[in-house]
């Protein structure tokens, strides 16, 4: 059975609290340690938590907690309809890259080199 859409869920209007989770593709790692190629990606966390928090502050929500593992994250938010969206372009779109070459996050290069 299909999940319900998120707009049948919550009502925009009211404030509600969620535990969003995602894993990594085929459980590989994203952070700490890759037991396969012996990486070390412990700064992508760190990356990760920034973003976090100035998502949180443009979507309009509370970030009240987070945890962040090598192959999956767990979030809890709570919506904030009284402060909404701040300005009408999303960081998001401004974060990919326009194309292969313009390279990480459209600046040139990833300045960590992976």
């Amino acid at each position: 059975m299909a999940r319900m859409c998120r707009a049948e869920v919550f009502d925009p209007a009211e404030v509600a609290v969620a535990h969003v989770f995602s894993r990594t593709v085929r459980r590989c790692f994203l952070m700490g340690d890759d037991l396969i190629s012996g990486k070390k990606f412990d700064h992508r966390k760190r990356w990760i938590e920034e973003y976090l928090q100035q998502f949180a502050a443009y979507f309009g929500i509370d970030l009240l907690c987070f945890s962040l593992l090598s192959n999956h994250f767990h979030l809890i938010l709570r919506s904030r309809p009284d402060v909404g969206r701040r300005g009408s372009r999303s960081p998001v779109v401004e974060a990919v890259p326009a194309s292969p070459q313009a390279g990480w996050y459209g600046h040139g290069t990833n300045p960590a080199g992976d």
